[in-house]
């Protein structure tokens, strides 16, 4: 990074943005680990850094969630966790801070584990509505991956006019 970044430098009269993204496809690193990976891409002149690892329960969402709030101060994030227990930080992107969030174009063209479609992101869970206001509810049980919740509660609330998201079970 450091070699591509001397040939063009960083912002200012470029006008191509640069990403530098690290993914972890077994788990999610700790606060620490993924404040310094992070820290890391803001220094070898990241406009923009993305940060993706595997959650295995939800407190590895809370820790994506809390990179994109404390490292949001030198730039845009975009933090996602992968895997069906990650996907609430790919639904509620824009509630949380991320820069942006990935959608596949349909069911089966995924580019990793646990991404919704776009059409889900927008109709089901309205992405483009969403602000850091927005309420979140959800289901509670076990098992619960199986549960049509998100698609019962989200149309029922687009209908109703009520701006809260339901994101589907971790």
């Amino acid at each position: 990074a450091e070699k591509f970044f001397a040939m063009g430098g960083k912002g200012g009269s470029r006008k191509t943005r640069i990403i530098v993204s690290a993914h972890d496809y077994e788990k999610t690193l700790s606060d620490e680990q993924l404040a310094a990976l992070a820290s890391k891409g803001w220094k070898v002149g990241a406009d923009i850094v993305k940060i993706a690892n595997t959650a295995q329960d939800i407190t590895d969402v809370r820790r994506i969630m809390t990179l994109i709030e404390t490292q949001s101060v030198h730039g845009p994030v975009i933090g996602l966790s992968m895997g069906e227990r990650g996907q609430m930080t790919r639904i509620l992107a824009p509630k949380f801070g991320s820069f942006l969030t990935f959608g596949a174009l349909s069911q089966g063209k995924e580019s990793a584990p646990g991404q919704p479609t776009l059409g889900a992101l927008a109709e089901l869970y309205r992405l483009g509505e969403q602000t850091p206001s927005t309420p979140v509810l959800g289901v509670i049980g076990n098992p619960i991956g199986h549960s049509r919740s998100p698609a019962l509660h989200n149309r029922a609330m687009a209908a109703a006019g009520v701006a809260g998201r339901a994101p589907a079970p971790p």
